[in-house]
C-alpha cells in the first residue's frame, strides 16, 4: 500500500491506508494450486500473495500474504509445492522466510 494517506473531509480528519484497497503491481506470477494464488511486487511496498477465489465469496485482507523480497523482485512459486515460494533473496514456506544466497562458483 505505500506510505499514503487520504483527506476523508476537506483535511479535517485522514482516512488510514488500511481500508484503501489499491496496489500496483509488477512481476505478477500464479502458482498452480486451484483457486490459484496470484503473486506480485507492489510499488514502493513489498511482495505478496492473493487468493483468486475466497470461501466466502469475497477477497479480503484475510486472503493475501507478504510473501518476502523486495518491491522489485521477482517471485517464482515452486511448481511442485505451492506451499514454497521463492521472491528476491528470500524463500517462504508455510508461514517460514528465510533468506536463501546463491551458492558460490568455484573454478
Amino acid at each position: 500500500m505505500g506510505a499514503q494517506l487520504f483527506p476523508s473531509t476537506v483535511a479535517k480528519s485522514w482516512s488510514t491506508q488500511y481500508n484503501q484497497p489499491t496496489a500496483q503491481f509488477y512481476h505478477v506470477v500464479t502458482d498452480n494450486r486451484f483457486p490459484y494464488y496470484i503473486y506480485g511486487a507492489q510499488q514502493d511496498n513489498s511482495t505478496v500473495g492473493i487468493a483468486s477465489a475466497s470461501p466466502d465469496g469475497g477477497i479480503d485482507r484475510t486472503d493475501w500474504y507478504g510473501v518476502g523480497g523486495g518491491e522489485s523482485g521477482y517471485i517464482a512459486p515452486d511448481p511442485t509445492d505451492p506451499q514454497i515460494v521463492y521472491a528476491g533473496s528470500y524463500v517462504r514456506r508455510d508461514s517460514l522466510a528465510s533468506i536463501i544466497a546463491p551458492a558460490k562458483r568455484t573454478p
